[in-house]
C-alpha cells in the first residue's frame, strides 16, 4: 500500500511532467515491494495488455514530486495478521482502562469531580 502511495506522490515517474502513469506505478511497485516483504511479494504488470495512461497528477502543479507527510521506512507484518493481533491486544488493555474511568454521566457531586478521575471499588 505504501508503493502505491509513494508512487502517486511522484516516486519512481520515468517523466518529471507532474503526472503518474500505470508503467511508473508498476515498475515502482515491482521494485520496491520484493523488497519490503522480505521478497513474500512480486507484483505484475501485464504490459502487453495495458495502456500506460495517466493515473495521477502530483505535487500540486510542480514538476518535481514532493515527499510524503511521514518519512521513514515502513514496518511490514512478519506473517500475515502480526499487526491485527497486537492491535487486539492494544484494544483490549485500553477498554479494561476504560472501563476505570469515570463515566461523567454517573457523577451526582460535580464538585468533587476531576476529569480523568478513577473508580475505586467498583
Amino acid at each position: 500500500m505504501l508503493a502505491l502511495i509513494e508512487s502517486l506522490a511522484g516516486k519512481g515517474v520515468s517523466q518529471k511532467d507532474g503526472y503518474v502513469r500505470v508503467a511508473d506505478l508498476a515498475l515502482y511497485a515491482r521494485e520496491v515491494v520484493p523488497q519490503r516483504t522480505g521478497d513474500r511479494q512480486h507484483p505484475i504488470l501485464n504490459f502487453e495488455q495495458a495502456d500506460n495512461f495517466v493515473l495521477a497528477y502530483y505535487a500540486g502543479g510542480e514538476k518535481e514530486p514532493k515527499e510524503l507527510p511521514f518519512g521513514g521506512e515502513p514496518t511490514i507484518e512478519s506473517e500475515a495478521g502480526d499487526f491485527s493481533s497486537k492491535a487486539n491486544k492494544i484494544a483490549d488493555n485500553l477498554t479494561q482502562i476504560a472501563e476505570k474511568i469515570i463515566n461523567i454521566n454517573e457523577v451526582r457531586d460535580v464538585q468533587d469531580f476531576h476529569i480523568g478521575d478513577v473508580i475505586k471499588n467498583r
